[in-house]
């Protein structure tokens, strides 16, 4: 059983239909902003049953279930409104005490189940990353490693993705190729995601993007994959052409537009122009605000922090300190080791009176990472430029974890 010392909302109990929650309190429990939930509501309609204009929005369990399935949507691709619509019309007919998916039965407690991997691979709670149950379908299994990677368990998401690479699937072989590659790239290992990257658009040589949406999702993911590798190789050239083949696939949904724009801004940067690249970081921002993942939310803020803090404008630099100031703590509540240690050195650079403090925190997350890291990706991190040199006594020598 997966537990949390985080305060929770008590749930509603069975009887007690009037019991509503006010805004910020479901907002905590879907791990969205109040006013993610205030724009549902006003442009979708799905908010709380017999709100009064000019009254505080409060929700009953019914409608948190509506959200709960709103929100599941979300994370399968839907937009928003498709997302609403779904939700509207599915739970029409439940039960007033019904679970997301559609049964009454929530236990004698009434408490909500154990979230399924989405919720910790693109929703609000990457900290609930966990090792695929013995009976989890292939998608779930790559949608358990995508989250073990997200707090930098690689070596645990490893040993499932490359059971996955070899699948019949192509889409399923190329996601669990580009997520490999996502993961070797995160401990600075660029020509090793290029190489996993390379194998995953191979996989896809005979599927056309345009076969299904989870086919054009497989395309974005791997051709902005490419792209990643070319900017941490000093490609740039090959960084622009991948991203903009991405570009070119369309509408793939919110994690393709997210990740499309902190490309826009990294190819900026690298090509010294962070003019051009703060607007994509900004957008990137607005886009994941509006989407279901915490995670793309840290690094949204964390990669608008460094366009702000290479512009240098009047007032960036303290912007972006308050950005990453919060993108870390939100990294390090949700056990986002792969984005603490990032957000540390920048840190180190904007606040260079607690440069002490913040190289401590990059080491500690560091430390932390590669006990959780396979052998090839110690190697890689160790061995890579853009891991800080003076990080790596602490973190050279240290035992894998078991």
């Amino acid at each position: 059983m997966v537990t949390s010392s985080r305060q929770v909302d008590p749930p509603v109990p069975s009887g007690t239909a009037a019991l509503t929650l006010p805004v910020a309190a479901v907002a905590r429990r879907l791990g969205v902003a109040p006013s993610t939930l205030r724009t549902w509501d006003r442009r979708y309609g799905i908010g709380p049953t017999g709100h009064t204009i000019g009254q505080h929005r409060r929700y009953a369990s019914a409608d948190i279930v509506r959200l709960e399935v709103m929100q599941r949507e979300l994370l399968r691709g839907a937009t928003p409104a498709e997302a609403a619509r779904y939700a509207i019309r599915i739970t029409a007919t439940w039960p007033a005490q019904a679970g997301p998916d559609g049964r009454a039965d929530r236990g004698e407690s009434g408490a909500v189940p154990r979230p399924d991997p989405e919720v910790a691979a693109f929703g609000p709670r990457p900290d609930l990353a966990a090792p695929p149950v013995e009976r989890a379908t292939a998608e779930q299994r790559w949608l358990a490693a995508v989250a073990l990677g997200g707090t930098g368990r690689y070596a645990a998401a490893a040993t499932v993705l490359t059971g996955l690479a070899g699948s019949a699937d192509s889409v399923l072989a190329a996601l669990a190729l580009a997520t490999t590659g996502s993961h070797r790239r995160q401990l600075g290992g660029h020509a090793a995601a290029a190489r996993a990257d390379a194998g995953a658009l191979r996989r896809l040589a005979d599927t056309p993007a345009g076969l299904s949406p989870a086919a054009a999702r497989a395309w974005s993911d791997v051709l902005l994959g490419l792209a990643a590798d070319a900017v941490g190789l000093g490609q740039a050239g090959k960084a622009a052409r991948c991203a903009a083949a991405a570009a070119a696939l369309g509408d793939v949904g919110w994690r393709g537009a997210v990740r499309q724009q902190w490309l826009g801004a990294e190819i900026a940067l690298v090509a010294g122009d962070p003019a051009a690249a703060v607007p994509a970081a900004e957008l990137a921002v607005r886009l994941a605000a509006a989407a279901p993942s915490l995670r793309h939310r840290v690094k949204s803020a964390m990669v608008l922090g460094a366009a702000l803090a290479a512009r240098s404008g009047p007032g960036d630099r303290d912007r972006a300190g308050r950005l990453v100031n919060e993108a870390i703590e939100q990294a390090q509540e949700y056990a986002l080791l792969p984005l603490v240690w990032p957000c540390g050195l920048l840190l180190a650079e904007l606040e260079p009176e607690r440069g002490a403090r913040w190289r401590g925190v990059t080491g500690a997350a560091l430390y932390s990472v590669l006990r959780h890291t396979d052998p090839l990706g110690r190697h890689l991190a160790t061995s890579s430029p853009w891991v800080p040199t003076w990080a790596l006594p602490t973190v050279v020598d240290v035992a894998p974890f078991r």
